[in-house]
């Protein structure tokens, strides 16, 4: 079967001017990115400063309280990346092996998709940043009073780290394929089925999709986005099914076996609320679900199928190779 072919060319890193938060709390912070090389990731270090006010100010960070909630990379008219960090940080985890556990404080924003079953990148998928007139990343910032405890009211010497790691433009004698990482959002109530006709969208072949399921809306920019992820669920979805023109059934698993899975492939456990698929865990490209031909595949349905009736909310991160 055809394979992603697996070049391996030098590396080098590039640091960006360090970004001062203490006055952009709760705000979109548009980073302007370089547009010289092949983009391997962009790694997101905060170094918290000091917290000011109240009677015993303190930050409160975690995976699910982070202070970066909301990452996007553009390129030009295109969004090549667009996720919550809570989600995005939990399948960076899976991809590691656990060696990244995520801690609200760093994001590896992958441009370039790595492989499921031994974690090292496909080189082949990096972001030719050459090719576009702009890209930029915009981070959605944490509310202070959503990451701090005693009262705090402000901040100082709070940063922001960003650096670019890629391969030289000169090294690059292939044509990348590009790989979009995007969050899809919905919910659902019905007890039975819950027919999700529009969620999984015709553009390209999915490699993977990453759910997670919670009882409360993880909105950005409100509380509700701390106890959201921090509240996953396990057991308000008992299967789900992805079924193509209302007859094939590309998948058809258990919550409980879909998680089961997850950690066979990945070697460590998912977080709770998650499950989901991987059709490429390697690198036969041939084993992706190919939706974008819609004379052959005319209807995608995903079926969340609930025990009972409940308002479940659902976050998806897909892996689409266009």
């Amino acid at each position: 079967m055809p394979a992603l072919p697996s070049p391996n060319l030098p590396r080098i890193q590039v640091k960006y001017p360090t970004v001062g938060l203490d006055t952009q709390w709760g705000t979109q912070v548009q980073i302007p990115l370089k547009r010289t090389q092949g983009v391997m990731d962009y790694t997101l270090n905060v170094v918290l400063g000091t917290p000011t006010g109240g009677s015993s100010p303190a930050f409160a960070v975690t995976k699910t309280q982070p202070v970066i909630q909301h990452i996007t990379v553009q390129a030009d008219n295109t969004t090549v990346f667009d996720v919550d960090t809570p989600l995005w940080d939990e399948w960076n985890y899976l991809t590691t092996k656990g060696a990244d556990a995520g801690d609200g404080l760093h994001h590896t924003v992958q441009m370039a998709d790595r492989h499921a079953r031994h974690g090292e990148p496909f080189q082949i998928t990096l972001l030719p940043t050459w090719k576009f007139n702009q890209v930029t990343m915009i981070v959605t910032l944490a509310p202070f009073a959503s990451i701090t405890t005693g009262g705090a009211t402000a901040s100082t010497g709070s940063l922001l780290y960003v650096t670019e790691h890629a391969i030289p433009r000169a090294a690059i004698n292939f044509t990348p394929h590009l790989v979009k990482k995007l969050m899809i959002t919905t919910s659902v109530a019905n007890g039975g089925d819950n027919d999700l006709t529009t969620f999984l969208s015709q553009t390209g072949a999915y490699k993977a999709l990453l759910l997670f399921m919670t009882t409360t809306n993880p909105v950005i920019g409100q509380a509700s986005f701390n106890t959201g992820y921090a509240g996953g669920t396990n057991t308000a979805s008992d299967y789900q099914q992805v079924k193509l023109n209302d007859l094939v059934l590309d998948k058809d698993t258990y919550t409980v076996s879909a998680r089961s899975a997850l950690q066979a492939l990945f070697s460590v456990a998912p977080d709770t609320g998650y499950a989901g698929f991987v059709w490429m865990d390697d690198d036969e490209i041939t084993k992706m679900l190919n939706l974008a031909n819609t004379k052959l595949v005319t209807a995608v349905d995903l079926n969340i199928h609930q025990p009972a009736a409940a308002t479940t909310y659902i976050r998806a991160l897909k892996l689409e190779y266009l």
